[in-house]
């Protein structure tokens, strides 16, 4: 579980700076949105592969709090795609508020599992005593 954890980490590690990169060389024309769906799809998928793993939730209450969070960001999505269909045009304001939301998101899921790691590694040197 350790090495998944420390993986899970180097890998949103390189994504951001990787894409940062790539955004100040102006690889991505200035279309920092990609970045974006680099980072939150990556963390949407460690999210799900630790919501099938039920002995990685060391931090679960953190877990469960962004997953209620994530589902409710995906149901406002798709409510505010339906009510654009029907022409009131609110899913602007969706997406102004997941501009900013979402590196809050990906700052306090890394912190999750930063924390998760460092308390598997301090179980480790328990036992070392």
């Amino acid at each position: 579980m350790k090495t998944y954890k420390l993986a899970d980490l180097a890998a949103q590690v390189v994504i951001i700076i990787a894409g940062l990169f790539c955004v100040m060389i102006k690889w991505f024309d200035t279309n920092f949105i990609y970045l974006y769906f680099l980072v939150g799809g990556w963390q949407v998928l460690s999210f799900l592969i630790h919501l099938g793993m039920s002995k990685s939730w060391i931090h679960r209450k953190d877990r469960i709090i962004y997953g209620k969070i994530l589902l409710g960001t995906i149901l406002a999505g798709i409510i505010s795609y339906l009510l654009m269909l029907y022409d009131m045009p609110v899913i602007i304001f969706y997406l102004a508020a997941l501009l900013f939301f979402s590196p809050i998101a990906a700052i306090w899921y890394f912190n999750i599992g930063l924390q998760e790691w460092r308390t598997i590694k301090a179980k480790e040197l328990i036992h070392l005593k």
